[in-house]
């Protein structure tokens, strides 16, 4: 991660947010899911992908499409990591 200190995530929340929270100079880590039911499900039948990522408090979950808030949002980030899904 460098020097980043501001990251976001996008429909990679899962394996992403472990991988990237393991830096300590993370600061923030916004995680992006379009539907707040594919947290709840990968937190209560695939705990080794998030690995208590969302308990982090480094973490911030929006639930929203992930297109739209990179498009409206303000705030600056240094990595920006998105998942695009395979037709």
């Amino acid at each position: 991660m460098g020097n980043a200190k501001n990251v976001l995530i996008v429909a990679a929340a899962m394996e992403g947010s472990k991988r990237v929270l393991k830096h300590q100079n993370v600061e923030k880590v916004t995680l992006v899911e379009i539907d707040r039911a594919v947290i709840a499900l990968a937190t209560e039948y695939l705990p080794f992908l998030s690995n208590g990522a969302f308990n982090d408090k480094r973490a911030h979950v929006v639930i929203a499409d992930g297109a739209q808030f990179v498009k409206t949002t303000q705030e600056k980030y240094d990595v920006i990591i998105a998942i695009h899904p395979t037709p």
